[in-house]
């Protein structure tokens, strides 16, 4: 709660700048001092180790083999078919209008070590 608390405190004066200079500076270093505490709390708090074993110490493949299992039983097959479709309109869309209606397709590329004799030699119009 702290953390959270703090973290709302310091970004809510930090951004309003209808305070006071004084009271915009008091309120940061106190959500400041309250966000701090809350992680110095949190970083004192005894943990248990088991944390880390959660589940079995199998290997990675099994694991990412178990997620993308858990995804196409969560997720409907119609729910793949509709983003695989909008994908492929958006590629379709990029390759074939972006890339030839693009503003930087007559965009000059100059090499960096002739920016500045290019300036100069322009007058400094640009």
């Amino acid at each position: 709660m702290l953390i959270c608390v703090g973290a709302f405190i310091l970004t809510f004066s930090a951004s309003n700048l209808w305070f006071s200079s004084l009271i915009r500076f008091t309120l940061c270093g106190a959500g400041g001092l309250l966000l701090l505490s809350g992680l110095v709390i949190l970083t004192c708090i005894d943990q248990d180790d088991e944390r880390h074993n959660f589940g079995h110490a199998g290997d990675t493949a099994d694991q990412e083999f178990i997620i993308i299992l858990l995804l196409f039983e969560i997720v409907r097959v119609a729910a793949w078919v509709r983003v695989s479709v909008w994908l492929m309109i958006g590629v379709l869309i990029y390759t074939f209008y972006g890339r030839r209606h693009s503003s930087l397709l007559n965009a000059i590329y100059v090499p960096k070590a002739h920016v500045d004799e290019i300036y100069r030699s322009s007058g400094a119009t640009l």
